[in-house]
């Protein structure tokens, strides 16, 4: 877990060799977050890119780890109401360990007039909708979901002395990825300020400070 704290101090220093630039908390919580759900998207294939998708072709990406949950999910009338944080789910599975496959909309029909595919004990689907998944035919089972959860709102929370702000631990969020991830992170954060970390140094890239060289 990288510390929020830690963190923002890091910028600042950096930022402070750049003519004295600060961030402050709120600005720092909000690019905190996007860089943060940036990242997450890349590493599980959600940018259109030209690359394989996160639990669905075997690629498991190790820095994902913090992210992987799973939970005990009770199907009533063929129904359960997804968990808020769920983003993907990686693997659904009854607790005789029979897998439930995902099935789109547009497949159900033909999958249902196919006798060898059609749902039956062994073949199990369900549904993916807005809110919810929908289990084919089973109305009453007990699954295990495995899940990867949106990453979470970054918060320095601080109270102010004076006229300094003074970091507080009880409410701050910290980053759920490992502290190995800090650098790469960091430098997201810097580049939505419009700034960018090249050979150990700042240098901005603005259009103003490029005009003036």
């Amino acid at each position: 877990m990288i510390s929020v704290k830690d963190n923002y101090k890091l910028l600042n220093d950096l930022l402070s060799k750049n003519n004295g630039q600060y961030i402050s908390p709120e600005e720092y919580g909000r690019y905190a977050t996007l860089a943060s759900n940036e990242l997450f998207d890349e590493l599980r294939g959600n940018k259109n890119q030209n690359r394989s998708t996160y639990g669905r072709n075997r690629t498991l990406d190790a820095r994902l780890n913090p992210f992987k949950k799973n939970i005990t999910a009770t199907f009533a009338a063929g129904l359960y109401t997804k968990p808020t944080d769920l983003v993907q789910i990686t693997a659904l599975y009854t607790s005789t360990f029979i897998p439930v496959k995902p099935v789109d909309e547009d497949r159900i029909a033909t999958l249902m007039n196919d006798p060898l595919a059609s749902p039956n004990a062994t073949d199990k689907y369900y549904v993916e909708e807005y809110l919810k998944l929908r289990l084919l035919t089973d109305t009453a089972l007990v699954c295990t979901i495995e899940y990867l959860a949106k990453p979470a709102t970054i918060i320095y929370a601080y109270t102010v002395v004076g006229r300094s702000a003074v970091f507080n631990q009880t409410g701050t969020v910290d980053f759920e990825w490992d502290k190995n991830m800090e650098m790469e992170l960091t430098t997201r954060i810097l580049g939505y300020m419009g700034l960018s970390m090249k050979d150990g140094f700042i240098t901005q890239v603005s259009n103003n400070n490029l005009t003036k060289e």
